[in-house]
This record gives structure tokens, C-alpha cells and sequence, in this order.
């Protein structure tokens, strides 16, 4: 879980892996697959109020290896007046850059 400010509000997201089925008020949609993916809740919470449930995400197999070699997330881009905020979050901005800065490129 890690601290964003949306608007006026400072928020909590989370991700919880779901062993069984999604809460009752998520919907999910299950793409075409042999296998069961791996799944998410994503949750948010108020700083002092419980975690509530707002999607779920699917896993269902690795990227090819360039795929995934080229794959890049940065936590301090959240866009949709979303900003990351607190300590972690500064000390995650500056590690992933100093990570990307250090990749090989391909």
C-alpha cells in the first residue's frame, strides 16, 4: 500500500491477491485462456478507513522476455490528478530512476 493525494484527499492504494472469487461489487471480465489466471483486488483506502475494492486485475502469462525487458513503470507519473506523496514514495521516484538510468538499452 502506498500514499497518493487525490485532490484534497490522501489515499491508500493497495493490491490484494484474490485466492478465490472477487468481492461481490467488482466486476470482472475473463479473457480467453486454458489456464486460471493469477488475480488482484486493487483496493483504496482513507488514511484512517477501511480498504475498499474498486477493480481486479488478471495475470495470465509472462511477456515474451524482450517484451518484458523493455517493459518500464514509473510510480511518480500517476496522472489524473493522482500524486504520489511521503517518504516511500520519494525514496521509490528516486530508485526508479536511478534503475532506468542504469538499464542497458536494446
Amino acid at each position: 500500500m502506498v500514499p497518493y493525494r487525490v485532490g484534497e484527499r490522501t489515499v491508500l492504494f493497495g493490491a490484494r491477491r484474490l485466492e478465490d472469487d472477487a468481492p461481490d461489487d467488482v466486476q470482472v471480465s475473463h479473457p480467453r485462456g486454458d489456464t486460471a489466471p493469477m488475480r488482484f483486488a486493487l483496493e483504496l483506502a482513507e488514511l484512517r478507513g477501511p480498504l475498499e475494492p474498486f477493480g481486479v486485475v488478471e495475470l495470465w502469462a509472462p511477456l515474451p522476455e524482450h517484451d518484458g525487458r523493455a517493459l518500464c513503470f514509473d510510480p511518480s507519473h500517476a496522472g489524473g490528478g493522482i500524486d504520489p506523496v511521503g517518504v516511500v514514495q520519494t525514496v521509490r521516484r528516486l530508485a526508479y530512476r536511478a534503475s532506468q538510468a542504469a538499464r542497458p538499452t536494446t
